[in-house]
């Protein structure tokens, strides 16, 4: 789900500075104009932000996209893009316990992740949406884009957690060049009347999708036996994922 911006009533632009002490900052900017043409309005922005996760974990991402809104005659066709970038998102510690004793209580903010085990992720989303009246009727339309491509991604698993914070052993698994994209559309055909009083709408639909997805060639990665109580930094393993499906 997504919302589309609006181009607005007026030409507008927007600069966004942040620089926290908690180690999040970034900035964006927007640009709207109501008519950069006869009937032709623009919605534009381009954002970074470099974000400091409660864990200690770091994650960089970069996302632009774009809104252009054709008004004539009564119809109105909005076409529109977007693309996002995720870089150097540490895995997440997952961990398992020893039987019932629970694991020790660690400091908040304390980064307990592998420099390497980043998750990186690229995003694209484009479609355009329509509304045009033909007599008595009016016609609604969207076809849609997506496509998401996992260029790496981690997860980092601790099992065998004692008390003491112990970990029996820790198991990163590794994969990387999984994709997902689809092509959706829809189809609207209404008509609004008054009937004495009230007001109704007739409409009748159809839509449909086109999904392509390459996943699995995951691999298996053992560190051996580790700590949960501080950072327990490894050297990075080779890996090369198996064929996809």
């Amino acid at each position: 789900d997504y919302t589309l911006q609006n181009p607005g009533r007026e030409r507008l632009l927007t600069v966004d500075l942040a620089i926290r002490n908690n180690g999040n900052e970034g900035g964006s900017v927007e640009y709207r104009d109501p008519e950069i043409l006869p009937g032709l309005g623009l919605f534009t922005a381009a954002g970074h932000r470099h974000r400091l996760q409660e864990d200690g974990r770091r994650w960089v991402y970069t996302d632009v996209g774009s809104v252009l809104r054709l008004e004539t005659s009564g119809a109105r066709v909005t076409l529109f893009g977007g693309y996002k970038r995720e870089r150097d998102e540490e895995a997440r510690l997952t961990l398992f316990p020893d039987g019932d004793v629970l694991p020790p209580e660690i400091e908040r903010g304390r980064d307990l992740s592998q420099p390497w085990a980043d998750n990186d992720k690229n995003t694209v989303l484009a479609g355009t949406i329509a509304r045009v009246p033909v007599g008595p009727l009016w016609i609604d339309a969207g076809l849609f884009y997506n496509r998401t491509e996992d260029l790496l991604r981690h997860a980092d698993l601790q099992l065998g957690v004692t008390g003491e914070g112990l970990v029996s052993e820790r198991i990163m698994v590794a994969d990387a060049g999984a994709s997902d994209r689809s092509w959706s559309g829809e189809i609207r055909v209404g008509h609004t009347f008054t009937l004495e009083r009230s007001s109704h709408q007739v409409a009748a639909s159809m839509r449909g999708r086109n999904r392509f997805r390459l996943f699995g060639g995951s691999q298996r990665i053992s560190l051996g036996q580790s700590t949960v109580l501080e950072r327990d930094i490894r050297a990075a393993p080779a890996f090369t994922p198996d064929p996809r499906n």
